[in-house]
């Protein structure tokens, strides 16, 4: 592990071929570390439907999670896996907004195809007055929302401005999602849901539910899921927010769209349940872990879940719910995990420490900022980006190497949002503040 201060050089280089629509990127030897497979090839299907063949060149790392299982032979059988982006299917929210809601997208993986911030300065700060912010979301338009503590909902121009504010009558603690049609969609912990326009912050319907929801999952049904303190998953449609029904699947944490399209929670009893909605939804076990999941699923473009239990362990979940591998990390993980366009998983922990591990379940990335770090998400190039509690946001290469250190000059209080030009936003104590682009 290095901290440097300055950028260091990633030995990637690229050719495009027009004429077969596809990209190699050759990665050298400096970036041995990086590849999270054992392939010789990897084409990723691109939204648009462009297809991107990376050829990996350099040798897999030989460090190793100490209690790793094998990876299933499946997963180094085939010379070439096809991954499709993770994010290609809006749900409900807008086609185009870059981070509507947290994870980036519906099924959470914490990276969207968005370059990330090319160095540390700072280019965009609210004021004092978004103390105990959400994690941001961010609009089309470049709108950054978030919801605070003291019960508002706030909306800041792409310039840093003020756009409008909306008392919400209790703390929100879940981040506001963006719905389809320029609405903003907020919880309280106290139950209720509201809606209010992006445009000018004029409020639609309001109601009251469970206390404590998570974050809403909309989706294209023009329904919202969500679950809250009684251990339900909570339907209600996104018109009027009137609750449709309500299922146990015994999870607290906020839900994910799973590959095959079905509703992932993950269970304090340690279930991670498949709802099949419909006119008569379904729940089942799709996979069990030894101790109470405390993370949302995360989905990667190859169809696999990630999700973290209570006893410090990392699981990966193949698409047909069987286990792929399981490590023991350093510590609870706190929050999701996020997983980059090559399959990499990364994983904050309670030791403070950011780990990485590839699809076969090596260990390919471990760093250490100076003080505790909160959940990363990963840039289009692979750079895991990270807030920490000594005031500093990270920026680091797949290889463990640092590229940058922001100072945010207060400590960062949440997980970050990618802006379309590659602004990254995030909340500390004193505000709301974007690095870069």
């Amino acid at each position: 592990m290095q901290h440097a201060s300055e950028p260091q050089a990633s030995g990637v280089s690229m050719a495009t071929d027009r004429r077969e629509g596809a990209m190699k990127l050759r990665v050298g030897a400096s970036l041995a570390v990086v590849s999270a497979l054992t392939l010789p090839a990897l084409e990723l299907v691109s939204a648009c439907g462009e297809t991107a063949r990376v050829a990996i060149e350099a040798g897999p790392s030989d460090a190793q999670s100490a209690d790793a299982g094998p990876a299933r032979a499946d997963a180094d059988a085939d010379a070439e896996v096809v991954a499709v982006d993770p994010c290609a299917d809006p749900a409900g929210t807008p086609p185009r907004a870059p981070w509507p809601m947290p994870g980036a997208c519906a099924r959470r993986p914490g990276s969207r195809g968005l370059r990330g911030p090319a160095g540390g300065a700072i280019g965009w700060s609210s004021d004092a007055g978004s103390i105990g912010a959400t994690s941001p979301v961010i609009a089309e338009d470049g709108a950054v929302i978030v919801g605070t503590s003291d019960g508002r909902v706030l909306a800041f121009e792409a310039t840093g401005g003020r756009r409008w504010e909306i008392a919400a009558g209790a703390p929100i603690s879940a981040s506001p999602v963006l719905v389809a049609g320029g609405e903003v969609l907020y919880v309280t912990t106290a139950g209720r849901l509201g809606k209010v326009a992006l445009a000018d912050g004029k409020e639609g319907p309001k109601r009251e539910g469970s206390r404590g929801p998570t974050s809403p999952l909309p989706l294209a049904d023009g329904t919202v899921v969500y679950t809250a303190e009684d251990g339900k998953m909570h339907i209600a449609s996104i018109s009027d927010l009137a609750e449709v029904a309500a299922l146990e699947v015994n999870s607290t944490e906020p839900l994910t769209l799973g590959p095959d399209g079905a509703v992932l929670a993950a269970g304090k009893d340690g279930a991670l349940r498949r709802v099949v909605r419909g006119a008569e939804p379904q729940v089942s076990v799709w996979f069990r872990a030894g101790a109470a999941l405390v993370s949302s699923p995360v989905v990667s473009g190859f169809g696999e879940v990630f999700v973290a239990s209570a006893d410090a362990k990392l699981h990966a979940v193949g698409s047909d719910g069987g286990p792929r591998w399981v490590v023991s990390l350093d510590g609870v993980a706190s929050g999701a995990p996020a997983v980059a366009p090559d399959g990499t998983v990364y994983v904050a922990t309670a030791s403070g420490k950011v780990r990485g591990y590839g699809r076969d379940g090596q260990e390919r990335f471990v760093f250490a900022p100076l003080g505790p770090a909160q959940p990363p998400i990963v840039s289009a190039a692979g750079v895991v980006l990270f807030g920490a509690e000594d005031t500093k946001l990270y920026a680091v290469l797949p290889s463990g190497r640092l590229s940058f250190a922001a100072a945010l000059r207060a400590r960062a209080t949440s997980s970050g949002a990618l802006g379309a030009d590659g602004t990254l936003f995030l909340a500390t104590e004193a505000g709301v503040v974007g690095v870069g682009p």
